[in-house]
């Protein structure tokens, strides 16, 4: 079986954010983008973060409607902003903004490349992309309110 023969992707969708702040500031001026997943990507629109633990959480779902079992086996980072770093683990830094894919809303639990398993022809599975306001620096001070756009991940599937 051949790679062009998976079938694994995002559900064609654009999701709005559920906006929170995790050290009890107010969501007043938090911006969250809308997400747009198609095919193996998802970026995330232009993204105002005001605060340290100020929190955009998007819900989204990867479908296999291929014929074979498939295994995710990388994380890659989509955009192209230089403030940028590279992805380690399924989440990756913009200044004082983290980007993660995570399989709990709380983004607590990070998913893992390699790691979860899809079915064939019906597996889904829900994952959840976390654009979150560091609550600090590595000096210890906290940043600025900064904006993004277009920034996201791709995942890569392949036959289990």
């Amino acid at each position: 079986m051949t790679s062009t023969e998976l079938d694994v992707h995002f559900k064609t969708e654009t999701v709005t954010a559920t906006a929170a702040n995790t050290n009890g500031g107010t969501t007043a001026n938090i911006v969250c983008g809308e997400a747009t997943s198609s095919g193996k990507n998802v970026t995330v629109a232009n993204t105002t973060l005001d605060l340290p633990g100020d929190k955009c959480t998007y819900k989204l779902t990867v479908q296999n409607t291929g014929p074979v079992a498939v295994k995710l086996t990388a994380v890659g980072k989509k955009g192209s902003e230089s403030a940028c770093g590279a992805v380690s683990g399924a989440s990756y830094t913009c200044g004082n903004i983290v980007y993660k894919l995570t399989s709990d809303a709380s983004g607590s639990t990070a998913i893992t490349a390699p790691g979860s398993t899809l079915t064939a022809s019906t597996g889904t599975q829900t994952i959840y992309l976390i654009v979150m306001h560091k609550d600090h620096d590595a000096s210890g001070l906290v940043g600025a309110s900064t904006s993004y756009n277009n920034m996201g991940f791709e995942l890569t599937y392949t036959q289990q």
